[in-house]
């Protein structure tokens, strides 16, 4: 008797079975047929979810029922006389319904399930070829089957089966209801498609297509169904059938996406001839993707993390120094978070700065590197017998120098990209911006300090003392041991990797007129290249790859006919009243800005009242750039209506006017009880009994996704215009200004742009300023620049060349680049200065000395940072992989950068006697 014999008891109540379901929320003892007469739903519905969850899926044509206080019963359903499609937020669509057709096309719900489609074999006719069709009806019944298995669809038929989605599939269905279409299988229902309409199914899409397109109410045109709009794409309109069309699911309820994924997998994305791909109109199931993979994609840091202790291990052959390294590297972060957040006290942390991460490992490692290498350098030339502080007072300050020089022209770098006005590409500016200088203090502090307890356990084991060394030399296998004393002799022979950097630097002295042309060559077509960068053909940030599912399902549905019809420009609004300023701070985009009146705002003259009256007017006409919607009528001219009305008895606030203008002592009274009366409130606000602020509204042209050149154009003509308008206005309506979504996302990549440039000459100008201070010569800091520039144009060309745009993403990759391509050419340039400083060494001799010293740890800096970039290739996310890229571009091109254009800049003009003369 348990469960009424249907299901088994749980804890929680009855787990029906198959079929069966709770016959009310309250019930969850008992089981009952799906669909059976009593009281499941009335016998006008099914009964979806468990539990105190469950709700009413109520058949076409009834509704959940409401009482007197609006409260929704959910467990019911009654009739409905609105004869349209009940939805969750108690709206309804007023829509052509034809038994389990659902051929709306006005229907807009976010909850449907969207599958886009595109037809494999670009032959005539596409889509309407019967073998690609049969495909697409194919992949729909599988989609309705996993819908209606858990009640997902909205229902018909006493909810026995979903409605048909609004699509091709389902347009030809109706078209053969008389035939019993609706219920036809798939492949009798193609047959009888090639049978009777195949041959001139493309030549009618042609038409419609032609039509609707060219329609001054495209919905609307004669012979040719609405819902064609959103089933044809612009291709359908050249004769040889669309290539994309649209399947629209029904859905009874709103679906997060986790819930849709977990059933995604089966779906019909159809087979040779047609590939499906699904989201819901508000992207529920990208949305959840992309979360789900952020921080999959963010688990790769540990990845990166490996990476980086091995090449530590490896450079410096401690186990000790490897520990030390990573944790002044992972110390950085908290550090730096500490003085973001608590002292400069930043609120706003957007999860952009988690990518410092993967930056700092590769700024830490060096710093690393160059330390211990200045260690051996000065040990190797002092002698075995040379003590610790002996080594340290000479190796330490060099390195500190080396590190200082760096650290303050990446951070540099990285705080002038925060001069952009967005405050997550400010805040990660600042963020990366200290974490390079908590990461050089970290480096003095502790890896400093490690080198030389590291260098005494040396000392020891090499005077015969007992000392465990499994910490210090990763080459003794932990043994605890007593050596005889070492003895003491001349300065140590170069090791292998100095020997085999000075044989490089060889073969580039002999070559070194041979590649001076081909540098300055290099630099000049890397610049010319550059300069070509393309600017975004979208404000659109796009998140994944052209080839994953969810890119191109936003790809394809932009190609129908409808999205055109739809996705118009955004609303432009003109202000009266405000200045055009935001108050609020860069540092927290959470905190809006303060309204700033424009005191000089008064519309109550007879002369201002005629210029607000007629101002959408000269809009609405043929302008190139937004318009007056048809039949949209402006506050001033709703006003001018009212005024004109017929009234009960006079309007005493009006001083007598039946048109406009008012009476200039009665305007502010009149215009008040305007509003009070029309509920014009979003357009007119009042303060201290006048009119404050007025806005009207009109539509622009182009979207927000435009190409950013159209927005540009878009901007500066509507700019113009209102530039115009200002100077003809009458006095106290003079300062109107205009705003609108479409231009925020224009202005927000261009000021990316923008900053993406100045911070180039920020970093560029720093380094100049480094140099020159460091080496006191005008020609090291020139040779230096040069380097510097080689690496940004180069990296830019190989972007150009990829065919990338400085876009929203590749702005903020570009910012990164700039900090991390001055380092190594300042590295070599200080040791090219810090040989002999005090001699007249030969410029060869220098370029060999910087070579062989400073050339290993920039070598594994650069090996470091590659092989995170080379992680990072491996994300889902585009932005990640585009990230890699530049990484790993930067570090070749800084590469070549320093080790043949600064060397043979320098080998063959170089100074010999840095800063003699500032020379």
């Amino acid at each position: 008797e348990e469960c009424d014999g249907h299901g088994r008891l749980t804890e929680e109540g009855c787990a029906c079975d198959e079929g069966y379901g709770h016959p009310s929320g309250e019930e969850t003892g008992r089981c009952e047929a799906w669909g059976d007469a009593g009281d499941v739903c009335n016998g006008r519905g099914v009964y979806a979810g468990e539990g105190g969850g469950a709700y009413c899926v109520c058949d076409g044509g009834f509704t959940h029922p409401y009482d007197g206080e609006g409260n929704e019963d959910v467990h019911m359903c009654v009739e409905d006389d609105s004869g349209g499609n009940y939805d969750d937020s108690g709206g309804w669509d007023d829509g052509a319904r034809d038994g389990c057709f659902v051929l709306d096309a006005g229907r807009r719900e976010g909850k449907d399930l969207i599958a886009s489609w595109r037809a494999d074999d670009s032959a005539a006719p596409a889509l309407l070829a019967p073998a690609a069709l049969l495909e697409l009806c194919e992949a729909e019944q599988a989609t309705l089957a996993s819908l209606y298995q858990r009640r997902y669809c909205e229902t018909c038929e006493g909810g026995t089966r979903c409605r048909r989605p609004i699509g091709l599939v389902s347009l030809f269905r109706a078209a053969y209801a008389s035939e019993g279409g609706d219920t036809m299988p798939c492949a009798q229902l193609i047959a009888t498609y090639e049978h009777t309409n195949a041959t001139g199914a493309a030549a009618a899409a042609a038409a419609c297509a032609t039509a609707i397109m060219t329609a001054e109410d495209p919905w609307n045109v004669e012979g040719c169904p609405a819902v064609l709009a959103s089933m044809l794409d612009l291709a359908a309109a050249d004769g040889g059938g669309p290539i994309h069309s649209k399947s629209v699911f029904p859905m009874s309820r709103w679906l997060s996406g986790d819930e849709l994924d977990e059933i995604s997998g089966e779906w019909g994305r159809g087979g040779r001839y047609v590939t499906g791909v699904y989201d819901t109109r508000d992207e529920e199931l990208a949305s959840a993707f992309f979360e789900e993979t952020l921080m999959t994609d963010m688990m790769l840091s540990n990845a990166a993390m490996f990476i980086v202790i091995v090449c530590i291990a490896v450079h410096t052959g401690s186990a000790f120094l490897t520990v030390v390294g990573v944790l002044q590297v992972f110390l950085s972060f908290p550090l730096a978070y500490f003085i973001y957040s608590l002292i400069l006290g930043i609120p706003f942390f957007p999860f952009l700065n988690f990518l410092g991460l993967f930056v700092i490992f590769g700024i830490g490692a060096d710093d690393v590197f160059v330390a211990v290498d200045k260690w051996r350098e000065t040990e190797r030339r002092l002698g075995a017998g040379a003590t610790t502080e002996q080594i340290a007072a000479e190796a330490l300050p060099s390195a500190a120098v080396a590190m200082l020089l760096t650290t303050s022209t990446t951070a540099a770098a990285f705080f002038g990209t925060a001069i952009a006005p967005v405050p997550s590409i400010f805040a990660f500016a600042v963020f990366l911006g200290l974490l390079v200088i908590c990461d050089y203090l970290l480096n003095l502090l502790l890896v400093f300090p490690a080198i030389c307890l590291q260098h005494r356990w040396t000392q020891r084991q090499r005077k015969g003392e007992c000392c465990c060394t499994c910490c210090i030399d990763m080459g003794a296998c932990c043994r605890c041991w007593c050596a005889a004393p070492a003895e003491q002799g001349d300065a140590a022979p170069e090791p292998l990797r100095s020997r085999l950097m000075a044989r490089y630097y060889g073969a580039v002295h002999a070559a070194r007129w041979f590649l001076l042309p081909v540098c300055i060559g290099s630099i000049a077509w890397c610049a010319v290249v550059a300069s070509d960068i393309p600017s975004p053909t979208s404000s659109e940030v796009q998140l994944l790859a052209d080839s994953h599912e969810f890119s191109r399902w936003n790809a394809w549905r932009r190609e129908l006919i409808d999205y055109d019809l739809q996705e118009g420009g955004a609303e432009m609004q003109v202000v009266w009243g405000l200045e055009a300023a935001d108050t609020g701070p860069l540092t927290d985009p959470e905190t809006w800005t303060r309204l700033m009146p424009d005191r000089a705002f008064d519309p109550s003259s007879e002369a201002a009242q005629l210029y607000l009256r007629d101002f959408c007017a000269r809009l609405g006409t043929d302008r190139p750039f937004a318009y007056v919607p048809e039949g949209q009528r402006c506050v001033f001219q709703r006003f001018d209506d009212w005024l004109g009305e017929a009234w009960d008895g006079p309007r005493a606030s009006c001083g007598g006017a039946t048109a406009l203008p008012v009476p200039p002592a009665s305007f502010h009274g009149c215009a008040r009880q305007f509003a009070d009366e029309r509920g014009d409130w979003f357009e007119m606000l009042f303060y201290g009994g006048k009119l404050q602020v007025l806005v009207e509204r009109a539509q622009t042209y182009a979207r927000w996704n435009s190409p950013l050149d159209d927005l540009r154009d878009s901007w500066r003509a509507v700019e113009a215009y209102m530039e115009g308008e200002r100077e003809a206005a009458p006095a106290g309506v003079g300062a109107a200004y205009h705003s609108s979504e479409d231009f925020h996302w224009y202005d927000t990549n261009s000021q990316l742009q923008k900053s993406a440039y100045q911070s180039a000459l920020i970093a560029l100008c720093v380094s100049a300023a480094v140099v020159l201070l460091s080496s006191r010569s005008l020609r090291m800091t020139a040779l230096a620049l040069v380097s510097i520039a080689f690496v940004l144009v180069a990296v830019a060309a190989c972007t150009v060349a990829m065919g990338w745009e400085l876009g929203f993403l590749e702005s903020i990759c570009f910012g990164i680049l700039i900090g991390l391509s001055c380092d190594f050419a300042i590295h070599m340039c200080h040791a090219y200065c810090d040989h002999d400083p005090a001699g007249d060494a030969p410029r060869h001799e220098r370029a060999r000395g910087a070579v062989t010293h400073i050339g290993p740890p920039i070598l594994s800096s650069a090996l470091t940072t590659f092989a995170t970039g080379v992680v990072l290739i491996f994300t889902q996310i585009l932005f990640f992989q585009q990230f890699g890229v530049v990484l790993m571009l930067t570090m070749v091109l800084a590469m070549g950068g320093t080790f043949v254009v600064f060397i043979v800049f320098v080998d063959t003009v170089g100074p010999a006697r840095p800063g003699h003369r500032f020379m």
